[in-house]
């Protein structure tokens, strides 16, 4: 075993023992450990993480609209990406993340935490099951609100194979005043990263379904977008004094 798939299969022993006691910022940190080439043989043997409406480990539900989220990811040329990993992270029915740099004035749910994985079948298929997330005040001093977003990272099978984009939903009116993220995508990028309603995933009594489809590469590439809750230099070495090992150190 290389050194990195060791960090890997150690990442993920920490992650199964200690997850649930894992503020977001220290568990998203854990995954740039992870390879594209060891992390889909890895899932394989710890399995998915793909319901965040269970996975607190507090043996409640979280609180909000269960949303099913289903997609395929897809390579240049339109094929299927099997075994790609793909990782999300969201705010809350409220809209409040649980790592401390949120200081949205919103209630935290014991019961969510806002982290799930999963990865592709050999269709290039993946699911999810969560709850659609709320607004929040992004900048407070000009009125403005982000529009529910669910935050996406891929790892196909090669080094290019990686994407970070983020999900809307259509419909959602704050898509209009989402100034420096939605609104700097062209016309065409704007319809990568909305979901669309549709029926079939939907599940009667329960949960309203959502497509997703992902494009790696080439021209009809889904757009790369920004991640605001990036580690700062201070999260880092906070980190870092805990003892987690980031592989690009």
């Amino acid at each position: 075993m290389t050194n990195k798939s060791l960090k890997n299969a150690q990442a993920w022993e920490h992650i199964k023992k200690h997850g649930h006691e894992m503020d977001e910022t220290e568990f998203k940190s854990f995954f740039p450990l992870f390879e594209p080439g060891p992390g889909p043989a890895l899932v394989d043997k710890y399995g998915k993480n793909d319901d965040l409406t269970k996975n607190a480990g507090t043996g409640d539900e979280a609180i909000g609209q269960r949303i099913i989220v289903k997609g395929r990811v897809l390579d240049e040329n339109g094929n299927p990406v099997p075994k790609a990993f793909i990782e999300i992270w969201q705010a809350n029915a409220a809209g409040r993340y649980i790592h401390k740099l949120d200081s949205w004035d919103a209630p935290l749910d014991p019961n969510f935490i806002g982290s799930g994985w999963t990865y592709t079948d050999e269709e290039g298929n993946y699911e999810f099951t969560t709850i659609k997330p709320g607004n929040y005040a992004w900048k407070p001093d000009i009125n403005q609100w982000r529009p529910a977003h669910i935050h996406f990272s891929v790892m196909g099978p090669a080094l290019a194979d990686r994407l970070v984009t983020q999900l809307y939903f259509e419909g959602d009116p704050l898509l209009d005043y989402d100034e420096g993220i939605y609104l700097d995508l062209d016309e065409d990028e704007r319809k990568r990263v909305v979901a669309t309603y549709n029926h079939d995933f939907t599940e009667p009594d329960w949960a309203l379904g959502s497509q997703f489809d992902m494009v790696l590469r080439g021209s009809s590439a889904s757009p790369t977008m920004p991640n605001r809750h990036q580690l700062s230099d201070e999260e880092r070495q906070d980190l870092k004094d805990k003892g987690v090992d980031l592989i690009d150190d």
